[in-house]
Parts: structure tokens; sequence; C-alpha cells
């Protein structure tokens, strides 16, 4: 069938009951003729609501599309590049995005967070546990901590600043005075100047006033023999009235004093013909009359100071 006659339409006219509409007859359906075109037709007059477009230009961002034809190039028209303007889904990023916890948080496991608190025990305090106030503050509490009941002074410790490091340090309590100041070192007592530490007994002898060794001895057969001592191991009779006192720690150097006495009125000392070294000293008892060298018998002692 032929199309038929309609009267002439202005474009964007309005379509009167008398106009007429052309048609082509395919088969047994019409088809109005004169829209195949979309150029021609309104931009408000047109909707699509099903089937698809293909063979087209990309619609631009400012159209409303995307301005590409893959997924790639869309996500970075539109300024969501992955790795650039975005990140990449992640499990954990998830976990983190899902805790509603205020504070300290921490991963426990895959795509798992939870929130946490720093607590305090015992002689420790915290402020401002969870973080939200501030940084936490962690301090000693020596009121809060538990009491020992039983002191192992060779094995328990006690908090001290040293003020020298701008840092705590643990002192073993066998190592506090009895003021409670730290042990002196050998090197403290041998300088005598410090009033910052405790003398103790391991130390007290390398002070400069200290005598570093003693003797108190008598002969018996001709042999000396040590009665009371401190730093002597033994005595050696190297002759008549000539004891050598041989010290069990040595001095640094043959460079100290000494000095001797007995019990008899009529016996005085004397250097022997052996030098003093830093590890013997040698002295020759005498007769006050005469000056021959004789052995004590009632009772002789010999005292030694200097740097060890």
């Amino acid at each position: 069938m032929a199309n038929l006659k309609i009267s002439a339409m202005a474009l964007g006219g309005t379509i009167l009951p008398t106009d007429e509409i052309p048609v082509v007859r395919l088969g047994d359906n019409y088809r109005v003729t004169g829209f195949d075109t979309m150029a021609l037709q309104p931009s408000t007059g047109v909707t699509i609501t099903g089937g698809s477009i293909t063979g087209i230009t990309d619609l631009a961002v400012a159209d409303g599309g995307t301005g590409a034809s893959s997924a790639s190039a869309a996500r970075t028209n539109l300024g969501l590049a992955i790795g650039t303007n975005v990140m990449a889904y992640s499990v954990e990023l998830t976990g983190y995005a899902n805790n509603t916890t205020s504070g300290l948080i921490t991963r426990t496991g895959s795509g798992a967070v939870t929130g946490r608190t720093i607590t305090a025990g015992s002689g420790i305090g915290v402020t401002n546990g969870d973080g939200t106030a501030g940084n936490p503050t962690i301090a000693v509490n020596i009121v809060g901590a538990t009491t020992e009941a039983v002191v192992d002074t060779a094995a328990d410790f006690a908090l001290i600043y040293d003020a020298s490091a701008l840092a705590n340090r643990k002192v073993l309590l066998s190592n506090l005075g009895a003021s409670g100041l730290p042990a002196a070192s050998q090197a403290q007592m041998e300088a005598g100047s410090s009033s910052s530490v405790a003398t103790t007994p391991l130390v007290h002898q390398h002070h400069p006033s200290s005598s570093k060794a003693w003797c108190r001895f008598s002969y018996s057969a001709g042999t000396p023999t040590i009665g009371a001592s401190y730093n002597v191991t033994s005595l050696t009779d190297t002759g008549v009235g000539v004891v050598r006192f041989n010290f069990t720690t040595a001095f640094s150097s043959a460079n100290y004093a000494w000095t001797a006495a007995s019990g008899s009125s009529v016996v005085s000392f004397t250097n022997s013909n052996t030098a003093p070294t830093a590890s013997i000293l040698e002295i020759t008892y005498v007769q006050y009359s005469n000056g021959n060298a004789l052995d004590v018998t009632i009772l002789g002692t010999m005292m030694a100071l200097g740097d060890q």
C-alpha cells in the first residue's frame, strides 16, 4: 500500500485531528514514515526504554557519559583511576572501615581489627590509655606497686634516675649504701671526691686513706707465722730477722708507703737488701744496741698504704 497523503506539517508543529500521518505497510504492520532519523526529532521528544545502541562515538563526560569505551579508561576520565585517585578494594581496609571503636586499634587477623586500650599495671600508671584525648602517658607509680615482703638484696633491683645519662637505671640493692646512694666504684673510691655515692665493704680499701695490706706475726722455731692479716698471702723467711710479705693483691707500682713495729723495745726495723716491688715487701728487724738483725721473738707488725 502506498503512503497516505497528508497535509504538510511544520517542524515542531502540532498534530491536529484533521491532519494525516504518512504510514507504510510492512506485512500486517504499519510504520509511521518521516521519523526514521533521530536528528529530526526534538531533544526532549525521544525516550529510549529498551534495546541497545551500538556503533556510536563515546559519549562525553559533559553529556553524561564516560568518554571511553573501556572500564579502565572510563575510571580515568571520571577521576576514579585505581591506584591514583582511589585505592583498590582491600579486605584489610574494609576491616578498618567497619571498626567503630574510638582510640587505638590493632589488626587481629585478615580483615579484622579491634580497639585496644593501654591499661595500668602494678607500679605503672597510665593516663589517656586509648589515645582519644591525646598521646597516652605511662609513668612509674610507686604507690600502686605491690609491696615486696621478702627482699633479696642479691637479686632485687631499685629504680634510679641517672642524671648524667638522662635515663632510668636499675641498681642491685646490694650495690646501694645504707643511705640509698649507689655504691661507689673502685675509681670513685680512689678519686675520693664524690659525695653522691656510698662506700661499701667491697671497695672501701681503695680509698687513698685506707690501708691496702697489714700483718701481725711472730716467730716460732725461727719461722715467721701470721697471726692476723689483710691482703698478705704468706710470709717468707729470707734470713735472720728478714721477713718477706707476699701481697694477695699487688699494688699498682712499688711506689707505696709502709711502716713496721715490734713488741720489743730493743728491736727496730729497716729496709732489707731486696727493694720493694708491687707484690712483695721485705723488712729487716734489728737490735737497737748494735744494729744486728734478729728474729722477733715476741711479735711484729707491718702496714702498707698506696694505690692498687
